[in-house]
Parts: C-alpha cells; structure tokens; sequence
C-alpha cells in the first residue's frame, strides 16, 4: 500500500499521514497491492461510538493502557475489512472483534489453564447456558454485545457463535492457534453476517480455494507486521525469543535460508502479491463453474479483507509504534 494510493483515494486524516511518516524502513521499495482498499463510509462515528464504550466499561489499568486501546485502531481495521457492510452491523462486528483483540491482550498474562477457563467462562455466556456476573465488566460487556449482534440477525450470528467456540479454544493452544483453528470460519461468518449475504454452504464450497489463499495473505501479513511487537512482548515476559520464532514463519525463512529479520519480513509481503496474483486467476475459476451475484460479491468481500487487513497493519501503533508502550 503506497502512501500515493491511500492519499488519492481520499482515505487519509491528517493523523494517518502523521503514522504514514514514521513507517517502519523494512517496508521501503516494497510492491503495493493490487487491490483497491476501501473503507466504511461511517467508520469515524463508528470508531467514536466503539471507543467510548469500551472507554466507559472496559477495566482498562491505566491511562497508558486506555492510550494504547485508542491508538490500536482495531475500528479501523475492520471498517476498511468490511467497507460494504451494513452500519449497525458494521457497530456490532466492531464491538465484538475489539472485544476479541482485548481479550487476547488478557491472555498474554495468563496461564494456559486460566485462559482456557477464562474464554470458556465468557463463551457458555454467549450460548445461553448461564447469565453473566454484572459486577465482572468483561462479562458483562461480552454478554451485551454478543446480544446484540445476535437480535439484529437471529439466523446468519448463529454462525458466528460456532466459529467463536474453536477460535477461543485455539487461543489458549500454542498448535491450533498456529494452524488458525477457528479463524477463517469467524472471518468469513462475520462478513456474511455484516453484509447481509446468504450464500448456500454447497456454494461457498466452491469458494475455499479462494478462502485458503486469503488466509496466507492474512497470517503473511500478520507474521511480517507483528514480528517485531511479538518479539519484545517475549523478550519482556520470558526472557527469550523462543516463543515467538517458534510458531512464526520469519523464523521458518531465517533458519531455511539464513536471512534476517528483516529480509523475511520483506519475503512475506513479496507473499502476498504472489498470493494476490492467484487469487485473481482462482477466481476466474470460480466463477467459470459456478456463477452468482452472491458468490461475485462474496468474492469481493474477499479482496476488501485483504487490502482492509494490510492497509490496518500498516497504520496502526500496535506494531510499528510499540516502543511507546
């Protein structure tokens, strides 16, 4: 994503150009993607909105922390992976993935077991099995706004209650959340969900070539732009690198090749143009043998989570601006 394409496409606060200015130098001379980014047109009243609620109700410990939840910038993100979303949908699938990005923070500094008993807690909320302490915020929080997706589209959020059970799980294993146990499934169920798309599962089957190359596009994304971050949260809590290089694909091109950190960042984003190119001959493909306005937008949700997750990575201070914090 070059800084003349998010200019020209008139997506860009004097801020972001501000974040765009201090860029991590790995990214220099880097291929842009080829696809179009776009973002929700109501993204700054839904940042606004998402904001002050988690503000207002999330135990945030300090103002350093509360700072680093805004700088974060997760609405973003999401508005630009969802840009044709439905407003109040998009304020649901907001609330809900900050949620889930808050809580992964939480489990940083827990246990395995007491992760697993932590996010198990909050998913028997979810599926109804018991009512949440309203004293306890998280619980609380989590109660509410998984609610309110769900009455807002009893049918297609029943989805998104299945894909959260494995995804919670994985968070809590060291092996399913490297193979993203859960993930794809709670992407694709949201997007569904957000722009009111029903697509038949015989359908969709045909689509999960398209589904696997967008997630090496995501986790390459992912791996390259948190690296960095990653490595100093395990430096400080352990003591070693260990943790991060062993379930992260800069480590796999170190030790193959013999290239540095930064050189196997800069691999993983050469990745996902390649991935970006066969994306669009897979999709001819597709369409070729099963043709439908529904799988033709569902494959342009597709490219919007592409351009909508690297065009996040590249903005947001929770990689690149982790020293601050």
């Amino acid at each position: 994503m070059t800084m003349k394409q998010l200019t020209d496409a008139g997506q860009k606060s004097e801020q972001d150009e501000l974040k765009c200015a201090v860029l991590p130098s790995w990214i220099a001379g880097l291929p842009p993607t080829i696809f179009i980014p776009k973002v929700h047109p109501m993204r700054k009243e839904i940042t606004q909105d998402v904001n002050v609620f988690f503000l207002a109700h999330w135990p945030f410990p300090n103002e350093k922390a509360r700072k680093k939840f805004v700088d974060s910038d997760f609405c973003y993100g999401l508005c630009a992976t969802w840009p044709e979303s439905v407003d109040d949908r998009m304020n649901h699938a907001c609330r809900l993935f900050t949620l889930l990005f808050l809580i992964d923070d939480l489990l940083d500094d827990m246990s395995l077991e007491g992760g697993r008993a932590f996010n198990n807690g909050l998913l028997s909320l979810m599926q109804g099995h018991r009512m949440p302490i309203r004293e306890n915020p998280i619980e609380s929080m989590s109660y509410d706004i998984w609610n309110e997706l769900h009455a807002s589209d009893p049918v297609l959020s029943m989805n998104i209650l299945v894909a959260l059970g494995p995804f919670m799980e994985s968070q809590t294993d060291a092996l399913r959340a490297q193979e993203n146990i859960g993930l794809k499934a709670l992407i694709t169920a949201t997007g569904l969900y957000c722009t009111r798309l029903a697509i038949p599962t015989t359908d969709l089957a045909v689509t999960e070539p398209l589904d696997d190359i967008y997630m090496k596009h995501l986790i390459y994304g992912n791996d390259a732009w948190s690296y960095d971050k990653e490595l100093k949260t395990a430096q400080e809590t352990c003591g070693t690198a260990l943790d991060v290089q062993a379930f992260s694909s800069i480590s796999t091109l170190m030790n193959a090749s013999g290239m540095t950190a930064r050189s196997a960042k800069r691999v993983l984003v050469f990745l996902q143009r390649e991935m970006e190119l066969l994306f669009g001959e897979v999709a001819e493909a597709v369409l070729t043998r099963r043709d439908t306005p529904e799988l033709q937008s569902y494959i342009k949700m597709l490219e919007f989570q592409m351009s909508g997750s690297e065009l996040w990575a590249t903005e947001t201070l929770r990689y690149y601006d982790y020293t601050a914090y």
